[in-house]
């Protein structure tokens, strides 16, 4: 019988020692590709990194947030993380946005993500302004509409503004932002 424990206890050490030396996994990570694929896509290349805001919403609220933006899945997508703090808080994930280009519906598709738990699908038209890349698109939130605009100014900056206005009705668009984010790295 005392045997049979050492060989046990034998073989599960030999076990051990074998998972320990060997890695977790039967394959590497490929590091991520530096730049967007080719396409559609590519147009989104001047938003990656990080950048951060300190403005005022149009009701006077503060707001700070950084967007952190990276290459996704071989280059076909671009992968958003919204942070922010509520007031004197602390920052939390509260957004995360997937962008990529839906070549059956010749548009920019966003999908987002926020810490509520709320998934929201969004058509994004990518456009040049004054030479530099603009995104603008509109969804419904609640009992109103949105619509934004996100506009590079320069390879360090690009601004934001938010428009709303009630769903119903033709009620006229009202900011409720305009901001400028600057890149960080």
């Amino acid at each position: 019988m005392k045997q049979m424990k050492n060989a046990t206890v034998c073989t599960v050490a030999v076990l051990l020692a074998l998972m320990t030396s060997f890695p977790a996994t039967a394959f590497e990570s490929p590091a991520p590709p530096e730049k967007l694929a080719d396409g559609e896509i590519a147009k989104l290349q001047p938003y990656i990194g990080n950048w951060e805001i300190n403005s005022k919403w149009a009701n006077g609220q503060a707001l700070w947030a950084r967007n952190e933006y990276r290459i996704g899945m071989s280059g076909k997508f671009v992968e958003a993380n919204t942070y922010a703090k509520d007031g004197d808080g602390k920052p939390y994930h509260r957004y995360k946005t997937i962008f990529t280009y839906d070549e059956a519906k010749k548009k920019f598709v966003s999908y987002g993500f926020t810490s509520e738990g709320k998934v929201q699908v969004v058509e994004n038209n990518v456009e040049i302004v004054d030479g530099k890349i603009a995104l603008t698109s509109s969804w419904a939130m609640g009992e109103s509409e949105v619509k934004q605009t996100v506009k590079l100014v320069s390879d360090e900056e690009y601004t934001w503004n938010v428009w709303t206005r009630p769903k119903d009705g033709d009620a006229e668009w009202k900011p409720a932002m305009e901001g400028t984010w600057k890149r960080t790295e």
